[in-house]
This record gives C-alpha cells, sequence and structure tokens, in this order.
C-alpha cells in the first residue's frame, strides 16, 4: 500500500471518529433547547482533522486544520461581520489549540498507548471552559461554576470520545513511522 493511500485511510478513518465523538457529543449532552447537530458534527470532524494533520504531518499541518475550524465556525454563523469573525475566532482558537495539544501529547506518549484518551478529554474540557469564560467575558457577565462545569464536562465527553476512537484506531491498524523525506515535494 503506498504511503498517500495509508495517509488518507488514517484521515478518513480520523475524520469518522470525530463525527461519531460529535453525534455522541450531540446526543448524550444536556442542553437547555436541542441544538442542531451540524456545530457538533463540525467540531469532532475538526478534531479529528486536527489530529490527522499533526499525526501524520507535523505541527503546520495541524495549525492549518485550526485555521481550517476558524473558518468552518465563520461559515456556520451567518452573516458575515466583525462580531461573526470575533465569535468564530473565541471558539476556534481555544477548542482547536486543545486538539492541537492532545494531538502533540497523543505524539509524544506514544509509547503509552492506554489512557491517553483522558489527557485529550481534559485538555478539550478546558477549551470548552475557556471558550465559555471568553463569550461571559465578552458580554459582560458573570461566570457561574455550575455553567463552566457543564461547558466541561461537553468537551472532556468530546474529546474523551474522539480519543477512546483514535486509540482504538491506532490500536487496532498501528501507523507506521513516516520519514520526513517521504514529504519532500519534487521539483
Amino acid at each position: 500500500m503506498s504511503s498517500s493511500l495509508r495517509e488518507s485511510l488514517y484521515t478518513l478513518g480520523y475524520m469518522l471518529s470525530g463525527a461519531v465523538a460529535g453525534w455522541l457529543n450531540w446526543r448524550l449532552v444536556p442542553f437547555g433547547t436541542r441544538m442542531p447537530v451540524l456545530p457538533f458534527l463540525a467540531v469532532g470532524i475538526a478534531g479529528g482533522l486536527i489530529y490527522a494533520g499533526m499525526r501524520l504531518r507535523g505541527f503546520g499541518f495541524g495549525l492549518m486544520m485550526v485555521l481550517l475550524l476558524f473558518f468552518v465556525q465563520l461559515a456556520l454563523t451567518p452573516p458575515l461581520r466583525l462580531g461573526s469573525i470575533v465569535r468564530a475566532a473565541m471558539w476556534a482558537f481555544p477548542v482547536g489549540s486543545s486538539f492541537l495539544l492532545s494531538a502533540l501529547l497523543f505524539k509524544l506518549l506514544n509509547r503509552f498507548r492506554p489512557g491517553r484518551f483522558l489527557l485529550m478529554a481534559l485538555f478539550v474540557g478546558l477549551g470548552y471552559v475557556l471558550v465559555a469564560v471568553l463569550f461571559r467575558l465578552r458580554l459582560h457577565q458573570s461566570t457561574e461554576l455550575g455553567g463552566l462545569k457543564w461547558q466541561f464536562l461537553a468537551g472532556a465527553l468530546l474529546g474523551g470520545v474522539l480519543g477512546a476512537l483514535i486509540e482504538m484506531l491506532e490500536y487496532l491498524f498501528p501507523p507506521e513511522r513516516y520519514h520526513r523525506q517521504q514529504f519532500i515535494l519534487p521539483g
């Protein structure tokens, strides 16, 4: 199997893991009103893409996927105004950075395979709390511990499920080590 096909299959697997994690997050997190599933799926799939970029290509590609999450969030909050750009940035960069940091830790802790999903749950949960605090500060509202607890649990559920699915995927199909020379473009 060629390296590009293998990389594409891993990316697809990570994206499917993110979609499943986003859907489970939508089904299991009790919010006051029923929200549409699309934002949950978008964050889950973006988390899988961030992990794939970091795992398969390195930090720069993971950072580009965080930027992609920003543009997806921007597209989900029309019309295009300064306020929607700020909201998309306040959402995408803390959550995307938490996915990026947990993907980096997944990569660094490659020898300790079981239980890494707990790190992803912790970091994504903290990313969700940071988003809640930023939005409350922007709206000049008080930050209540109860609301932050629910945001942490929502993020921890998304990160934990995504991390567990990624661990299972990598246990069943262990990724090979890539050499940097594979990614040098011809010309």
